[in-house]
């Protein structure tokens, strides 16, 4: 991710390669092309010369010979008009040729947001815009600035020495796809305040827990900002559903934009580094981008509080994917190595650009995604502790998730559990919702625990754990009376003894062997009113009065 914001990298890929066609009627091909700005006229007192006159911004050994660099300071909002003069090994004008301006140069931190032609853009990779020299070796390019008069920078005081702005666009010509056959001017439009100018930006900012710094996210305005349009580098799961939530607000950052404001989010800037694939939540494809130099984007309206919500379906695979951070707030490259080049082999990374239906007089916030693997599985507890008597089995049932929330069919599981209850198998397959479950038991009151463990095709396992408090039943006992005989039922007393009181004398004591229901039975010497009392061990007593026959 540093990458793009290194300030020397800046300079060294400004002659990054641009292809070109040469026009039949060009005179034959140059062997070098040299491409010198020759309006507006750039001089001491209006240009900053990077090349030769502040070593301590960049150093010259990273320009081959007769580069020169400059900044020009232009008013925010205006339009410039950019003259080149190209010219061959002997010096002699290269007329009718193709030529192409880089605007906003890819890894240039331009962050201006320049109009050429129908052609826009609003930051890095920019643009490319096709020209052809005349007859005199000349071209001119016409650039627009879309920012606010109110956005520029402070005009410095002195324009001989390197202003300390933040808002500006760098341009680069290029005749010749290789840089060694061409030397050439890189001019940074430098944009400052118009005076008397009223900002009437509207601001899309993240909301708070979206950008918490504590948790996931980094503000990496230092190291890439737009004018008012700060970034952040956020970690996404690759192959799930993420959503993005802002509040559009006027000018002044607190009243809300009307209700049904439509707002877009431009997905994926178009530059050669490895990006990460994402489609609508429903799965359809994105719609064609708001902002040129994005591959997509996708629409929303704001409600009465000015929020939208952005969500995005992640199509990437694990293997594709970065490894999972463990610290979620600062930036780490990938383990498998930071790439500071182009092809960013070990990265998935991708940038969300908000904007209000292609409009330019407004402030954001981006975010600079990365999409990292998935961290172990989601096993979960349908109870993380649960009851039950030792008389009879009680059933533990589980959900098997992988890390981003989805249910994982046919999961193979095993069960353990410790010296406290048994388990009737060691070993289930998760049905079409994810579920398993498994039969637990124990023989004496105490806390079993029942493991669940699954093991994803990645080797990551997860686990979930039920804790079961077995205690003994409560015994229950009945008694009827049918002519002489007093049945006794008690039920759940194994172990328990149950003893049979009439008129206050002990008349049978029993000790079941069963929590089944056991019957005892007593038979009264003669007719008469008998108090009958049936008392267990760790039950209730039940007394009575009967009239027997």
């Amino acid at each position: 991710m540093k990458r793009m914001f290194a300030a020397l990298a800046v300079f060294a890929m400004a002659l990054a390669g641009i292809g070109i066609a040469v026009s039949p009627a060009a005179a034959a091909e140059p062997t070098m092309a040299t491409i010198r700005l020759v309006s507006p006229v750039i001089t001491a007192s209006n240009a900053w010369d990077g090349a030769k006159d502040a070593a301590d911004w960049v150093t010259k050994d990273y320009y081959k010979d007769g580069l020169r660099y400059y900044r020009y300071p232009v008013e925010a909002g205006s339009t410039t008009s950019l003259t080149y003069l190209a010219t061959d090994q002997d010096g002699n004008p290269i007329a009718n040729h193709a030529i192409k301006l880089a605007v906003n140069k890819q890894w240039s931190l331009s962050n201006a947001k320049m109009q050429v032609g129908d052609k826009t853009t609003v930051a890095d990779p920019g643009m490319i815009i096709d020209g052809m020299t005349n007859g005199e070796g000349k071209v001119t390019f016409v650039l627009k600035n879309n920012n606010l008069g109110s956005e520029g920078d402070a005009i410095p005081t002195d324009r001989s020495k390197m202003p300390a702005n933040s808002l500006y666009s760098q341009v680069a010509p290029k005749i010749f796809d290789t840089e060694t056959k061409q030397i050439i001017d890189i001019v940074d439009l430098s944009y400052y305040k118009k005076a008397g100018a009223v900002d009437t930006s509207r601001n899309i900012r993240l909301i708070a827990e979206q950008k918490d710094l504590t948790l996931d996210t980094t503000d990496v305005s230092a190291w890439y900002n737009i004018a008012g349009s700060p970034a952040y580098l956020k970690w996404f799961t690759a192959g799930a559903t993420s959503s993005l939530t802002y509040v559009v607000t006027e000018f002044d950052g607190v009243t809300p934009v009307p209700a049904g404001t439509t707002v877009w989010l431009n997905i994926n800037q178009t530059v050669p580094e490895k990006r990460s694939n994402w489609l609508k939540a429903d799965g359809s494809p994105l719609d064609a981008a708001k902002t040129a130099g994005h591959e997509g984007a996708v629409s929303g309206v704001t409600d009465a509080a000015g929020k939208v919500t952005f969500t995005l379906k992640n199509t990437n695979t694990q293997e594709e994917a970065e490894n999972v951070r463990t610290e979620k707030n600062k930036w780490s490259c990938p383990t498998r190595g930071c790439a500071w080049n182009s092809d960013v082999a070990n990265e998935l990374a991708t940038g969300f650009y908000p904007t209000l239906g292609g409009a330019v007089l407004e402030k954001y916030d981006r975010v600079w995604g990365h999409l990292v693997q998935m961290g172990a599985p989601e096993v979960s507890a349908a109870k993380l502790t649960d009851t039950a008597t030792i008389n009879a089995p009680k059933t533990v049932n589980f959900t098997i998730k992988n890390a981003i929330g989805e249910v994982v069919p046919g999961a193979v599981v095993q069960f353990s559990t410790n010296s406290k209850g048994t388990l009737a198998s060691t070993s289930a397959v998760a049905d079409a919702a994810g579920k398993v479950s498994v039969a637990a038991s124990a023989t004496a009151p105490g806390v079993q625990n029942v493991v669940v463990a699954y093991v994803d095709g990645r080797g990551i396992a997860g686990t979930a754990i039920t804790a079961i408090t077995w205690s003994e039943p409560k015994p229950v006992l009945s008694v009827s009376v049918a002519k002489r005989v007093v049945s006794v039922k008690a039920t759940l007393a194994k172990g328990k003894k149950v003893t049979i009181y009439v008129n206050g004398k002990s008349v049978l004591v029993k000790t079941p062997t069963s929590y089944s229901a056991t019957t005892y039975k007593y038979t009264a010497p003669k007719a008469g009113k008998y108090t009958v009392k049936i008392t267990v061990v760790g039950g209730t007593t039940v007394t009575k009065v009967y009239t027997i026959k």
